[in-house]
């Protein structure tokens, strides 16, 4: 009798790495080719997944596309396209273009895997606008089966900006709004940044030295899920 071979799992996984001016300004830069080695190790320990770099910021760039087997040469080819000097982050805008990038990747490898996994890597100072908008195009990434991981690189907790002075961290960051009392009187009221970040997986990191490693727990656990999720 022939024996059935399994259909061996597959992943693909996504690097979103923030291009703007801050990133470049907290000594993140550094840390590219650092984070993209720890990815394509584990990929090749696998021996089953595809890894695509997008960077963003003002606009979102492909460096590195699911289809093109990663290697060292391809790694420097991608990290020559990042200039860390785009002046706004838009986050909203990454996750339309990473929904359809996935997406496209799924339907290209339907016909090879059975069991398809998909993880996003977010890493960014973790300012971005409109939460709202944002937490909608997260549950609709979960609805799809992408799991995003925001990893927020908090450098100012440590450190001083260009200028000498002490930035502030983003776990001390405030928000403002007006709200409405039961009187119908404005009111100013104010929370805490993080409280309503739209992200459900994130994790910050004070130290930039730290994000390999931060990186390599959370693909530990995100592997973890997924054996335990397919068991």
């Amino acid at each position: 009798m022939r024996r059935t071979v399994p259909t061996k799992r597959s992943y693909q996984l996504m690097i979103a790495l923030d291009d703007s001016k801050s990133m470049a300004e907290g000594g993140s830069k550094e840390l590219a080719f650092e984070t993209l080695c720890l990815i394509s190790k584990a990929l090749a320990t696998l021996e089953a997944g595809e890894l695509c770099v997008v960077g963003f910021g003002d606009t979102v760039r492909v460096h590195h596309p699911f289809e093109r087997p990663f290697s060292d040469e391809a790694g420097v080819g991608v990290f020559a396209g990042f200039a860390f000097d785009q002046r706004r982050t838009d986050v909203r805008a990454l996750l339309h273009a990473a929904i359809e990038l996935f997406q496209d990747a799924r339907r290209r490898a339907s016909g090879a895997a059975a069991e398809l996994w998909q993880l996003m890597l977010v890493i960014s100072d973790g300012v971005c606008e409109d939460h709202d908008g944002v937490a909608r195009l997260v549950r609709n990434a979960q609805e799809l089966r992408i799991m995003i991981v925001f990893v927020v690189v908090d450098a100012a907790a440590n450190g001083a900006s260009a200028g000498g002075e002490k930035e502030q961290s983003i776990m001390e960051l405030q928000t403002a709004e007006f709200t409405q009392d039961d009187n119908g009187q404005l009111q100013l009221v104010r929370k805490r940044y993080m409280d309503t970040f739209p992200f459900r997986w994130w994790l910050v990191v004070r130290d930039v030295r730290e994000l390999s490693s931060v990186l390599a727990t959370a693909l530990r656990q995100w592997f973890a899920e997924v054996a335990d999720a397919s068991g």
